[in-house]
């Protein structure tokens, strides 16, 4: 009889377990997406300027010379990079191109564009250079 009883006993522990079990499941998976976000890198602003400028140069085939703008809007990094277009002698006649990228949070580019051209001993005063 006493193997009757642990029987009885562990059919009525068994469904409290599951039921433990799944409610502890339950709250990891709702911990999981309410902490995804929270658990992504966050990057610096050496390293997203560094990550636009190799993404640039990969993607246009010409040197980049140098970043002159990042910010940072909701989940979205700005960058404002300088290619050399073409070169020339002087060089202060070289031809820049200025170039806005949008970047999200992994560092990818979603958006690009060349916005301007200028010339290297050009002084060139930008507003607003940033993706809208």
């Amino acid at each position: 009889m006493e193997k009757k009883n642990k029987s009885n006993e562990d059919r009525n522990e068994a469904p409290q377990q599951g039921k433990v079990g799944n409610q502890a499941v339950q709250n990891e998976d709702t911990e999981n997406k309410t902490t995804h976000y929270d658990l992504r890198k966050k990057h610096t602003v050496k390293e997203v300027g560094d990550k636009a400028l190799n993404q640039i140069e990969y993607l246009l085939k010409k040197k980049a010379q140098g970043v002159v703008g990042i910010s940072k809007e909701g989940e979205y990094w700005n960058v404002q990079i300088e290619v050399l277009e073409r070169r020339a002698v002087p060089d202060t006649m070289d031809i820049l191109g200025i170039y806005d990228m949008r970047l999200d949070m992994d560092l990818n580019i979603v958006e690009y564009r060349r916005v301007g051209l200028r010339h290297r001993g050009d002084m060139v005063i930008l507003d607003e250079c940033y993706i809208n």
